[in-house]
């Protein structure tokens, strides 16, 4: 799978950040995969995600939101009928 550079999508504006991209990513697994160890609002402390990602530098690639904020771009990971929310404001803590 191809994921162009996140640069390609809307960031949103400071004035109005909803206006931003949210990318909808099919991934192989969400159960079975490397780990990432995630932290940020609405997490208490970590959460591990085990998950099979392409591309695979995906949370590398998210920290240009850490500088963007409040602009940035959202992910949902799915697979199946299972679905994980990756706000702008997640970070990782641990991982691939």
């Amino acid at each position: 799978q191809n994921l162009p550079a996140l640069d390609r999508f809307a960031f949103g504006s400071n004035e109005y950040p909803d206006r931003s991209t949210t990318l909808i990513l099919q991934v192989e697994s969400l159960t079975d995969g490397p780990v990432a160890e995630l932290q940020g609002p609405g997490i208490d402390g970590t959460a591990a995600l085990r998950a099979s990602i392409q591309p695979r530098d995906l949370f590398k690639r998210l920290t240009i939101n850490a500088a963007l904020f409040p602009r940035g771009i959202d992910v949902v990971l799915v697979h199946d009928d299972s679905i994980v929310a990756i706000p702008r404001t997640t970070r990782l803590a641990k991982g691939s």
